[in-house]
């Protein structure tokens, strides 16, 4: 009697552990997506999750997905796309995906391809609950209209290169790493987000930082100069526009770098501007070093370094006048 109770629940637990939901991407074959195929949903789980109550072992869902080609999202459903979660990790180097949302501390490593509805859509790209997304070099972030990147929660967007044409808005304690990107919209900064550059390019196009709450901008470099009034923004009409300030910041390593449209970091109570002689840092010994190799110096000498000249106004030697203005920073980003 017991084995006749047996077989059927077998069968049915067999079943069970087979069934796989149409929106998960246990039928992407070998979990990389190639040029030449079309999905309209992918999510990522853990290996050790469980979706709807239905544990999948070691075969469904993956954690990890590399997509060197091909399309996922419809530009027709909002709901559609690339999702991550529960520290799934996504590896994109070429393709489309028009909608990216991750989530529970997973990572997004973006080195070539585009992320972006081409379409007036008020969420392309969202982060949540300490998950991660670096751009690379050769990576586009795209969007028309009013398209946002929105970070939620303790989210942090690592921008090491590529071009960003939406909206980055990092919300709650979010956090925004630029290290080198071309930023051609708005990056609003809400609550107590943070957003650290390092390098880059935050352009005239629309390029706008506004800080409406109690965010913070640290902006790193070995010197600073601020325009108010630099250039004429406009849109169609020549006639019809609105001047857009400039910061050029001096990156030891690029040069200068241009901000268009940063408020005045001498009145703005929520700018930073960091003297940093070694990048990313912050103001600490490693750069008092740099400053105490270079004292006593002129142009011409041996031990002379350009970029510790960084009084005000730079008078081509290294002595207590750029001390005082690197002690004003002294500790300044330093975590």
């Amino acid at each position: 009697m017991k084995s006749r109770l047996l077989i059927p629940f077998i069968l049915v637990m067999a079943l069970i552990m087979v069934y796989v939901p149409e929106s998960q991407a246990g039928d992407i074959p070998e979990w990389v997506i190639k040029e030449g195929e079309d999905y309209n949903k992918v999510e990522l789980y853990d290996l050790e999750s469980i979706w709807e109550g239905v544990a999948y072992g070691s075969v469904y869902p993956p954690t990890t997905v590399d997509m060197n080609g091909g399309h996922v999202g419809d530009l027709d459903d909002y709901d559609s796309g690339m999702f991550t979660y529960e520290s799934s990790t996504f590896n994109m180097s070429d393709g489309v995906v028009e909608y990216l949302h991750t989530y529970n501390s997973s990572t997004v490593n973006i080195s070539g391809g585009v992320v972006g509805a081409d379409l007036g859509c008020l969420l392309n790209m969202s982060a949540h609950d300490s998950s991660t997304v670096n751009v690379y070099d050769g990576a586009l972030l795209w969007g028309l209209s009013y398209s946002n990147f929105l970070l939620f929660d303790s989210a942090v967007l690592n921008l090491y290169g590529g071009e960003v044409w939406l909206f980055l808005v990092p919300l709650g304690s979010s956090t925004i790493n630029i290290y080198d990107a071309e930023i051609h919209y708005d990056i609003c900064a809400e609550d107590s987000s943070t957003v650290n550059v390092y390098g880059g390019y935050i352009g005239n196009f629309s390029g706008n930082v506004s800080i409406p709450g109690t965010a913070t901008v640290n902006i790193y470099g070995y010197g600073f100069d601020y325009d108010p009034q630099a250039e004429w923004q406009y849109f169609g009409d020549p006639c019809d526009g609105w001047w857009v300030s400039r910061l050029t910041a001096y990156d030891c390593n690029a040069g200068p770098i241009t901000y268009w449209g940063l408020p005045d970091p001498a009145t703005h109570p929520n700018i930073n501007l960091i003297y940093d002689f070694v990048l990313g840092r912050g103001a600490d010994f490693s750069d008092f070093a740099v400053l105490a190799r270079a004292w006593g110096s002129s142009p011409g000498d041996d031990n002379w370094n350009p970029i510790c000249d960084i009084s005000d106004p730079n008078d081509d030697v290294i002595d207590e006048k750029d001390l005082d203005a690197f002690v004003e920073y002294w500790l300044s980003g330093v975590e």
